[in-house]
C-alpha cells in the first residue's frame, strides 16, 4: 500500500518464480519530495500487524547517487512522524544512516565511515519489539531506537491522523535528479 496514490512510473513490482522459490522485486523511482512532504511518492508500505515483527529487505545500491539522496526502509505513521534506516549519499560516498522525524524534529544517526567502494546491495532489516527498534545492515546491528512512540496515533498531536503503524521502503532523489532503487524480497515476519 501507498498513503498517496502515484505515478504508473513511480513504483513498479514483480514476481518471480513460484512456490517457495518466489523472488518478489519493487523498483521505486526517488521522490523529489521527502517523506515529511504530501507530494512524496516514493514509499511502498504494510500495515503493522504485531507488536513484535522482523521486516527486512534486500536493497540494490544506486551506482550514481548524488549528495542528499537516500533509500531504504522505513518505520512509518505519516509525513509527521517516522523513522528512515537505509543508505544515504554524502560528500560523494555512501554511508548507512538512520533518521527520526518527529514533527519538526529531526534526529540523524550516519555511520562513522562510508561503505567501502563498489558495495551494490546491502540487506536491511528492523527487529521490532514493542517501542524498541533494532536497525542492523547486513546482520550488523547499527543502533538501537529505545522508544518509537511516535510511530503511533498518542505519539504527536497534529490535527487529524490516521495512516496507523507501517513499515516499508522508500527513495528520495532530491529535487533535480532522477535515480531508482530496486528492492528485493522483503520480509515482514511476526
Amino acid at each position: 500500500m501507498t498513503p498517496r496514490s502515484f505515478a504508473k512510473r513511480d513504483i513498479s513490482f514483480e514476481v518471480d518464480g513460484s512456490g517457495s522459490e518466489v523472488k518478489r522485486t519493487f523498483v521505486i523511482m526517488g521522490s523529489k519530495a521527502p517523506l515529511s512532504s504530501v507530494d512524496s511518492r516514493n514509499i511502498v508500505l504494510r500495515r503493522q500487524t504485531s507488536f513484535t515483527f522482523d521486516y527486512s529487505v534486500n536493497m540494490l545500491i544506486p551506482s550514481g547517487m548524488s549528495d542528499g539522496q537516500s533509500a531504504g526502509i522505513t518505520g512509518y505513521y505519516d509525513e509527521n512522524t517516522y523513522l528512515e534506516f537505509g543508505v544515504i549519499c554524502r560528500m560523494g560516498k555512501k554511508y548507512i544512516y538512520c533518521n527520526e522525524h518527529i514533527g519538526d524534529e529531526d534526529k540523524t544517526i550516519i555511520a562513522e565511515n562510508p561503505l567501502s567502494e563498489g558495495t551494490g546491495k546491502v540487506q536491511l532489516t528492523m527487529r521490532t519489539d514493542y517501542l524498541k527498534r533494532t536497525l542492523s545492515y547486513d546482520s550488523t546491528v547499527f543502533t538501537t531506537l529505545e522508544n518509537v512512540y511516535y510511530l503511533c496515533d498518542e505519539g504527536l498531536s497534529r490535527g487529524k491522523r490516521f495512516t496507523g503503524a507501517l513499515v516499508g521502503m522508500y527513495a528520495y532523489a532530491g529535487p533535480e535528479n532522477d535515480m531508482s532503487v530496486t528492492f528485493i524480497d522483503d520480509h515482514y515476519d511476526e
